[in-house]
């Protein structure tokens, strides 16, 4: 039984390695995240957490633009504790830019309280705190923190 030849020219090679490589680049350029900067660089940033009780502790949080994560208790450096995904990142910065600007300055602490900052080159342009019993800062608030909560604790 013959079976029926396909005839390749060699000059084909060249168009399908030059078509693989850009297929791959495209495929995996947008699966790479960038590695993180320093936490103490100008960049655009949301710092969160909570303190306050009976020990004083304060947890801070500190996400970047680009994803990184870091965290740091009472008086310590940032540490570096994990990536965010782009599409989720994104999200978190569109959110926190839709706040209101009336409500962007909020100084409400109780015994425990909770925060949300967000800077443009290290200028302070939201600075959110909550705790005092019997207010709540408005919902779209208290939604974006426990977005960038739960997304912490996943990394953790």
């Amino acid at each position: 039984m013959n079976w029926p030849r396909y005839y390749i020219d060699k000059s084909n090679y060249l168009h399908i390695h030059i078509a693989s490589i850009f297929i791959a680049v495209v495929l995996l350029g947008g699966c790479i995240q960038p590695s993180c900067i320093s936490a103490t660089a100008d960049v655009e940033y949301v710092i969160f957490g909570n303190g306050g009780g009976a020990s004083g502790l304060v947890e801070e949080y500190k996400v970047t633009k680009d994803g990184c994560l870091f965290y740091r208790d009472t008086k310590a450096q940032f540490d570096k504790i994990g990536l965010i995904k782009r599409g989720e990142i994104r999200k978190i910065f569109r959110d926190i830019r839709t706040i209101n600007l009336s409500t962007s300055k909020i100084i409400k602490p109780g015994n425990l309280y909770f925060f949300i900052r967000y800077s443009e080159r290290n200028k302070l342009i939201i600075d959110i705190t909550w705790g005092e019993p019997g207010f709540l800062p408005p919902q779209e608030i208290i939604d974006i923190y426990d977005s960038l909560i739960k997304k912490t604790k996943a990394l953790k």
